[in-house]
């Protein structure tokens, strides 16, 4: 990672589960990144949540290609999370962007983008509609299970 990149935590899945939890989140960077490399058992996908809110605050919109023409477009307004990336039983990389994340004025944007290769290619903008800084991220999946040996790593970028 560049040099303006601190690692925060870093956490392996060992026992296969619906969520995993990254708490105690510094508040002394300007925006955080997100890197997964996961799989789960359904390829339902997965979703991000902050401080333990799962209340309907969430909203975003996503972009994908298969590379065969199947391009795909929409949204979900006022849901229980942001996705983060449409994961499979094979493993899958996703970074996600998280601008202002301490920031106590504004609500929170998120930027994340991936793949699964040779399948597709994602994207996805979305919003916590909270101003509280951001200091646990959840990660879920919508049914089945987070796989063992996924790992979640979140970087700190330092101030300009």
């Amino acid at each position: 990672m560049p040099a303006t990149y601190e690692p925060i935590a870093t956490t392996t899945v060992s026992t296969a589960s619906a969520s995993v939890t990254m708490s105690s989140i510094p508040s002394t960077y300007t925006d955080l990144i997100v890197v997964a490399y996961a799989t789960d058992s359904t390829s339902e996908g997965m979703g991000m949540y902050f401080n333990g809110d799962t209340g309907s605050n969430y909203s975003f919109m996503y972009f994908y290609d298969n590379g065969s023409g199947g391009v795909a477009t929409g949204q979900n307004l006022n849901t229980t999370r942001i996705n983060f990336s449409n994961l499979s039983s094979t493993i899958s990389l996703y970074k996600a962007h998280i601008l202002n994340y301490s920031n106590t004025t504004t609500f929170k944007t998120v930027f994340s983008n991936g793949g699964l290769a040779p399948e597709y290619v994602i994207a996805y903008s979305g919003n916590w509609r909270s101003t509280a800084a951001i200091n646990s991220i959840t990660f879920n999946v919508s049914s089945g299970t987070i796989g063992v040996g996924s790992i979640f790593t979140i970087y700190g970028i330092k101030a300009a």
